[in-house]
């Protein structure tokens, strides 16, 4: 499976923990997989979203989906949307954008990375595997009924080590 390409641009690949999590580090260029693109280095920040790392694509294991798209990419991977695999999981449609402007739409480059994570697989230790969190059950209400969801949206490249 590892010998296997990566999963085409503007294309939904459903495939298992291991080969997903391959996949997002190597798009990471070796940051944590846990923490936020956002507070990456200048440098770090800079490589992962340059053009030719960041394929617009979505990722999708029972556990875990991750979605790397750009402007103009939405409707066309998947119909718009992003879920888990697993039946019933959270599903996320990304209909209508706005640009920082108010203009419909994402301008010209702007970049957007959503992660789906199921709280409750593995014994709820996939959000803690995965996006480096941890909810655990507050008293008197139920377990989780959704997937917790991590959005990033970006414009362009920064020169400083603060977004």
């Amino acid at each position: 499976c590892n010998k296997l390409p990566y999963c085409p641009i503007a294309s939904t690949c459903i495939v298992d923990r291991t080969r997903l999590n391959a996949e997002v580090t190597a798009f990471l260029n070796g940051a944590a997989a846990t923490g936020f693109v956002s507070q990456l280095t200048s440098g770090e920040y800079n490589t992962i979203l340059q053009d030719g790392n960041f394929r617009s694509n979505v990722l999708s294991a029972a556990d875990r989906a991750f979605a790397r798209l750009r402007s103009g990419d939405f409707q066309v991977i998947n119909q718009g949307f992003i879920y888990r695999y697993e039946p019933g999981s959270t599903r996320v449609r990304i209909e209508h954008a706005h640009s920082p402007g108010g203009d419909a739409g994402l301008a010209d480059g702007e970049r957007v990375l959503i992660n789906l994570v199921d709280p409750l697989a593995s014994g709820g230790q996939a959000l803690q595997q995965e996006l480096g969190v941890a909810y655990p059950k507050l008293a008197g209400y139920s377990e989780w009924r959704t997937d917790v969801m991590r959005i990033e949206r970006f414009l362009g490249t920064r020169a400083d080590g603060v977004v």
